[in-house]
């Protein structure tokens, strides 16, 4: 819904000042004015302790001035979160906080008063009280367990809302803004108000100190820290955090992508000296299209030893890449990089976690291995790798000069699977895969021709179309007669990435958050020495 002009929204006059500009609401003519500079008084409660009187005076002067006196009818702001950040900065210093309200649509946004609700929602149908056993006080017999819950709903009448106002400039382009408007009932508030604003945790998480003192805890709780080895080191970086609230960062999820769980990783990242790159992807509102979140789509992370390894011996030479999977609580495939010293040891350098693996995440995974690693350096000249969707669709794009080797052992599953869809019998697949071998191992032009006739004479019609269509195209990548002529260290499979799987099993499980899976990565990085 956009504001046109009808019976009910009349635009009464339009000009280039913005002074002068009107809106007739149910017949009631409403002047749409900036807000004017405004030098309000605000001085903090009295009762409060000075460390509280501190801290609320610190959160109300990061809030622009002119939001701290009452909202008016008619302002005007170009977002919606512009409105709510507007009526948030009014509650913080006038003692109580905002949340959204229910009915928002793409062209109108409701606010109201935290303590707007007639009753809690209950929906556990708990007792109003808890009850203990008369003859046992120490026993409590009803489905209540506490009664130290807070409760919001003092039937609170303040409410504001926000509307999508569209109008055309002197040049005839199209306008919106938002405009600010008084509920209809105009009432104000039916409760007391706090005097520790910051008691509502919608103030509270605002602040840059307790954000800190979040990243900081997060860390601390994935260490297994007590809350008094935690409260000694956020009192050295002049932080604070109560116990409920360290304790409760054990209960949130494994990981929230805009939140405290991706902080933590970073902060774990900074204090190990990782050197780490990450790819964020911006989630936008269906109706207005704003960035509403930041979700981590990939984090690559490595160390400087590890890097040193790589630029000594991968450079003009060979790498391989594989994935493994169940190392951390939200399921992200872990992509690791490896690389071979002169005396035939096998070390890693480069760890990726990512979303799925993706054209976009390996692209991300090359490009990151080439800035960070073997940046001023030539790039291997072969990579060795399975065959999957993603690393070959964008391989052109990211390392063209590079030859892309495919694993023969993987290769050699992908028909066995075939094989087994296609319900051939077990002694056939058998005898079947013996070819198949004899097929990839081919090292003489006519003795590949000969070993692919003979494994297709054993086929069905569908199974040599197979073989035709997706395999005696990739025959340059896969077959020995010429991956023998690569600078591959005479590697024809990922058997070396594929033996550090179980040592990062080993050191990681499905149970760590992200952050914690992160530190687990540094001992594998310890597999080459």
């Amino acid at each position: 819904m956009v504001l046109p002009v009808t019976s009910q929204w009349t635009s009464c006059q339009t000009t280039s000042s913005l002074s002068q500009q009107e809106i007739c609401i149910e017949s009631e003519v409403l002047i749409l004015l900036p807000v004017p500079p405004a030098t309000p008084v605000w001085s903090p409660p009295s009762g409060l302790t000075d460390t509280a009187r501190n801290a609320l005076i610190k959160a109300v002067n990061r809030v622009p001035s002119a939001w701290l006196l009452p909202p008016r009818d008619g302002e005007l702001f170009d977002r919606p979160a512009e409105v709510y950040a507007r009526l948030q900065g009014y509650a913080l210093c006038t003692d109580f906080a905002v949340v959204g309200g229910s009915g928002n649509t793409s062209v109108r946004k409701n606010y109201l008063c935290i303590h707007h609700g007639d009753s809690t929602q209950n929906n556990w149908k708990l007792l109003t009280r808890v009850e203990k056993d008369p003859v046992n006080p120490k026993v409590i017999v009803s489905s209540r367990k506490r009664d130290d819950t807070g409760a919001n709903a003092l039937s609170c009448k303040w409410r504001w809302y926000s509307i999508l106002h569209l109008s055309i400039d002197d040049e005839g382009n199209e306008v919106s803004k938002w405009v600010l408007l008084q509920g209809r009932g105009r009432e104000s508030h039916s409760h007391p108000l706090a005097k520790t604003r910051l008691l509502y945790s919608v103030h509270k998480k605002a602040q840059p100190e307790y954000q800190l003192a979040i990243i900081a805890a997060t860390a601390n709780r994935g260490a297994f820290l007590s809350h008094r080895a935690n409260e000694r080191v956020l009192w050295g970086l002049s932080l604070e955090l109560d116990r409920k609230t360290y304790y409760n960062l054990a209960r949130l999820k494994a990981m929230s992508y805009d939140g405290d769980g991706l902080k933590a990783l970073v902060t774990c990242l900074e204090q190990d000296e990782w050197i780490y790159r990450t790819l964020w992807l911006a989630q936008r509102d269906k109706d207005t299209q704003e960035v509403t979140a930041q979700v981590l789509d990939a984090v690559f992370f490595t160390l400087p030893r590890l890097i040193t390894l790589a630029r000594r011996f991968c450079p003009d030479w060979m790498i391989q890449v594989d994935s493994t999977f169940k190392t951390n609580a939200i399921k992200m495939p872990l992509i690791n990089m490896i690389g071979v010293t002169n005396t035939g040891s096998t070390f890693p350098f480069g760890f990726c976690f990512v979303m799925a693996e993706s054209s976009k995440a390996w692209r991300f995974t090359f490009h990151c291995g080439e800035d960070v690693v073997f940046q001023g350096l030539p790039k291997p000249r072969v990579v060795i790798a399975d065959q999957g969707l993603g690393l070959r669709s964008c391989w052109s794009s990211v390392w063209p000069d590079s030859i892309l080797q495919f694993c023969k052992w993987h290769a050699a599953q992908n028909i066995r699977q075939r094989l087994a869809e296609k319900k051939y019998l077990k002694k056939d697949r058998e005898e079947i895969m013996g070819l198949v071998w004899k097929y990839i191992w081919s090292t003489t032009p006519a003795s590949l021709e000969a070993n692919r006739d003979e494994m297709k004479s054993r086929l069905a019609a569908s199974e040599v179309t197979y073989i035709d269509t997706h395999w005696v195209v990739k025959e340059a990548q896969v077959i020995r007669l010429w991956t023998e002529t690569f600078p591959n260290l005479d590697c024809y499979s990922t058997q070396r990435n594929e033996s550090i799987h179980p040592i990062i099993k080993t050191l990681l499980n499905p149970q760590l958050r992200l952050y914690q899976a992160v530190p687990g990565c540094f001992g594998a990085g310890n597999v080459g020495r």
